[in-house]
């Protein structure tokens, strides 16, 4: 029968202590006797908070949560992996007792994980300072064994940001059947949180590779039927909007300058590429035309 896991946080003394916590169950519900204690399993970390988000499973069954810990009554986050048997014990041969713990700034969390078919397992979140401070998109890739994979980024963490100075946060990551990493979050544009989803090299990955992003600063509605509107309100001075089909002849050329202008393209269903070149800084992307 299908078993159901479920992992959360549970919380035990005042507002400073919680406890990693992992439910598993069958398809109907029925908490699993054969999994921890009574179906439950209870992971204290270092007597603070203790919360994870994410979790995994690999072929054989071994169980992976991802989040962050803190020491008693501490502001800084520190990202959080843990390895479970199938049963429910905790992999002492993993990182250091079971866990493996990133601290780098007073905010290193991570949302979401997925185990790559090597075994490596892949985390996104955020990497910045406390509280409202700027922070960037993160994604760290760790061995079987708990140890960072030099061979993503060499340091096994690669961060990026789309607004300077700005809130980033990864949600959630997924793999392509190609291995090409895909995750996708939110980060604070001009006034707003704005989609962003964004797609990585698996190996020696130093940069975005392709980007759709639905922001303050590119076109909307995307997919649309044919009519776009372009937001400059995340550039200075004049834009140059250039716009190609997919065998690479220019459909469209306009300069652009703040608010930003609409565009209306008299073009079949499918997708287009658009350039946009702001002193000399290019941002691309794909416009969907569906009629």
């Amino acid at each position: 029968m299908e078993k159901l896991l479920l992992p959360d946080t549970i919380k035990f003394t005042g507002a400073t202590d919680f406890d990693v916590y992992v439910v598993r169950t069958d398809s109907n519900g029925v908490a699993d006797a054969g999994f921890g204690n009574n179906g439950e399993k209870v992971i204290e970390i270092n007597l603070g908070i203790d919360d994870v988000f994410g979790m995994d499973v690999d072929s054989v069954g071994n169980i992976y949560v991802g989040g962050f810990t803190t020491a008693p009554i501490s502001l800084g986050l520190d990202m959080l992996l843990m390895k479970l048997q199938s049963n429910g014990n905790v992999d002492s041969t993993f990182g250091v007792n079971g866990a493996v713990v990133y601290d780098s700034l007073d905010y290193d969390v991570a949302d979401d994980l997925k185990v790559q078919n090597d075994g490596k397992i892949l985390l996104c979140g955020s990497i910045g300072g406390a509280f409202f401070d700027p922070k960037d998109f993160a994604i760290w890739r760790y061995n079987s064994d708990g140890t960072p994979d030099a061979a993503f980024n060499s340091t096994g963490l690669v961060t990026t940001n789309i607004n300077t100075a700005s809130l980033h946060e990864y949600n959630s990551i997924a793999i392509q059947s190609d291995g090409k990493i895909v995750a996708g979050g939110k980060f604070l544009g001009s006034t707003n949180n704005d989609i962003a989803i964004l797609r990585y090299y698996a190996s020696s990955v130093s940069d975005i590779t392709e980007a759709g992003i639905i922001s303050t600063g590119n076109f909307y509605p995307n997919p649309s039927t044919g009519k776009f509107y372009f937001n400059a309100s995340n550039y200075a001075g004049t834009s140059l909007i250039t716009i190609y089909n997919t065998t690479g002849e220019k459909i469209l050329e306009s300069e652009v300058t703040y608010p930003g202008n609409e565009f209306e393209l008299n073009q079949p269903s499918g997708v287009y590429f658009y350039q946009i070149n702001n002193n000399s800084a290019i941002t691309s992307g794909k416009l969907i035309i569906v009629k």
